[in-house]
């Protein structure tokens, strides 16, 4: 029963890997990139994944216009997020800044809020 159980496991990570990315290792893989890096100007951080394309975007809503400290930061985390897979996981990766004063209900989530200030 244990070599069948292994076999299944087996099977569904084979699946996961043709699929793309799961949602829970983009958000594991994302808490830790983040550590160090959440500052009082984002509002937000969400991301986008597209698993036909490999095309993975982090956006920070930030309560200012972006400087050039806040894209040094999203590349910062973008670096440390894909240090987490193969290369071949991504073939586009957008790091983008936006100043945003629009409610939180009113942001654009995309596929997912991987940190949302508490306002």
């Amino acid at each position: 029963m244990e070599k069948l159980e292994l076999i299944l496991f087996q099977l569904i990570q084979f699946n996961f890997s043709i699929m793309g990315l799961t949602t829970e290792q983009i958000r594991i893989a994302m808490q830790t990139s983040l550590l160090g890096e959440i500052y009082s100007e984002i509002r937000a951080i969400v991301y986008s994944y597209n698993s036909e394309k490999k095309i993975f975007l982090i956006r920070y809503y930030l309560c200012r216009e972006p400087i050039e400290a806040d894209y040094e930061s999203v590349s910062v985390v973008m670096t440390e997020f894909i240090s987490n897979f193969k290369c071949t996981e991504f073939n586009e990766l957008v790091e983008d800044c936006q100043f945003s004063d629009s409610p939180r209900s009113k942001l654009d989530c995309l596929d997912g809020f991987i940190y949302l200030r508490k306002e």
